[in-house]
């Protein structure tokens, strides 16, 4: 074994058109094609291509003031309705809802805005019910009676506690 096998894609003469490490050396695509480097592009280089589609609309002089209807196409589709007016009970209730809980953790005295909360709540939803979709604020009704209804069921486990030890105490 002497080395590789010449075959037709190596060159005969390794220094023919190759630099000192037998690969071809760099010749600009310039050259390649017989054509001299210019430092200028050719013609035709740095202006616009014709549309293929024709000439583009003619544009309005001034754009239309804000909220003018568009003339042309369709309305958007991101459009919400309008909102409903809250039933003005139902963020009461949620707010004695949200002070009986929070304040039972704090001192027991707020939690007796619970029952209060739950009965607000109730009615409100009552009414936006009976609205046929003219009033909002169900959710906040919704939530309000909850929280209500979880302070009352805390003031009754207190009270029962309480009877309880005072029970035993007398027993």
């Amino acid at each position: 074994m002497t080395g590789p096998e010449p075959d037709d894609t190596t060159p005969s003469n390794p220094s023919e058109g190759s630099g000192s490490d037998g690969w071809p050396s760099y010749q600009p695509p310039d050259a390649l094609l017989g054509q001299t480097p210019s430092s200028e592009p050719g013609p035709g280089w740095n202006q616009p291509a014709p549309s293929p589609y024709g000439s583009p609309p003619a544009q309005p002089a001034t754009p239309p003031a804000y909220g003018t209807p568009y003339s042309g196409g369709q309305a958007g589709y991101g459009a919400y309705p309008p909102a409903l007016p809250n039933q003005p009970q139902a963020t009461t209730a949620l707010v004695l809802g949200l002070i009986s809980v929070v304040g039972f953790f704090m001192c027991v005295l707020p939690a007796l805005l619970g029952p209060v909360a739950a009965v607000m709540g109730y009615r409100s939803r009552r009414e936006i019910e009976a609205s046929n979709g003219a009033l909002g604020g169900g959710g906040s009704a919704t939530a309000g009676m909850i929280l209500g209804i979880i302070a009352s069921v805390l003031i009754g486990l207190i009270l029962l506690f309480i009877l309880l030890v005072v029970g035993l105490r007398t027993a």
